[in-house]
């Protein structure tokens, strides 16, 4: 078991571990007992966190999908394929948003519609993640070789998330064409 990625569920019940072999395994911490595997993946595992309320599971893949499981029965509840690597992803403490960092940005993905309602060119942000205590927006990303810049957003109004994102990619020299795709313009 070649492990990418392990996480502890917020009320210490589960381990989740994200491995190269496709499946992502969970053990149950109080009854000291493997959950049945997450099968599902056609690819190494990257990422696994679960969800505010240890219910839901999410993970992403070397198979450019981010997948939400029942923690409890295992079975797949959401899936979105992507066009390009993912890095990480989180869900709204509301469970009604997936925020996904990727190589080409931010996406923000409307579980209920399964669209991708934004996207924002925030390149090399490898992780991302929600404090439920006051429903903050972290971003870590790589400025250069092993310097990291962490960045907290206020996440509840979209209004925010657009004003930062566009501040942090003003540095970056798009064309014309690219300045109107990424709303800069």
């Amino acid at each position: 078991m070649n492990k990418n990625s392990i996480c502890i569920s917020p009320y210490g019940t589960y381990v989740a571990i994200a491995c190269n072999d496709s499946y992502v395994y969970i053990y149950n911490i109080k009854t000291g007992k493997f959950m049945p595997k997450l099968v599902g993946h056609s690819n190494g595992v990257i990422t696994c966190k679960f969800s505010t309320d240890e219910k839901s599971l999410i993970t992403t893949s070397y198979d450019h999908t981010c997948r939400i499981w029942d923690v409890k029965t295992g079975q797949e509840q959401f899936k979105y394929l992507f066009t390009t690597e993912l890095f990480d992803a989180s869900m709204s403490s509301t469970k009604d948003k997936l925020i996904v960092s990727s190589w080409n940005g931010l996406h923000i993905i409307d579980i209920a519609a399964k669209i991708q309602t934004y996207h924002y060119p925030v390149y090399n942000c490898l992780s991302v993640t929600l404090n439920p205590q006051d429903g903050n927006l972290y971003l870590i990303t790589e400025e250069d070789n092993f310097m990291y810049t962490v960045s907290r957003m206020d996440f509840p109004t979209l209004d925010e998330v657009i004003s930062y994102i566009r501040s942090q990619i003003e540095v970056y020299n798009f064309s014309p064409r690219e300045r109107i795709l990424y709303y800069l313009e």
